[in-house]
């Protein structure tokens, strides 16, 4: 189950779903689900695309591959 809080904008609310739904595709995979910078890099780098494509304003920052916070678009990179 995948919860999205309505006090976020829509274009928030989007890309936290594009967000936790690579995590739903990592476990229907067998992928690695832990708590892992690879984990959420993926997840990131789903957001970011969907960011981009929808030109979404979406103000939320991401832990990148080499574990700082960086703006999804950044991490898509």
């Amino acid at each position: 189950m995948i919860a999205i809080s309505k006090r976020t904008d829509h274009d928030q609310q989007l890309s936290t779903l594009a967000h936790e739904l690579q995590h739903f595709v990592d476990h229907a995979m067998g992928w690695d689900i832990g708590n892992t910078v690879q984990c959420e890099v993926r997840a990131n780098q789903s957001q970011a695309l969907v960011i981009q494509q929808l030109r979404l304003d979406a103000r939320c920052y991401g832990l990148g591959a080499t574990g700082g916070l960086n703006h999804p678009e950044v991490i898509a990179e």
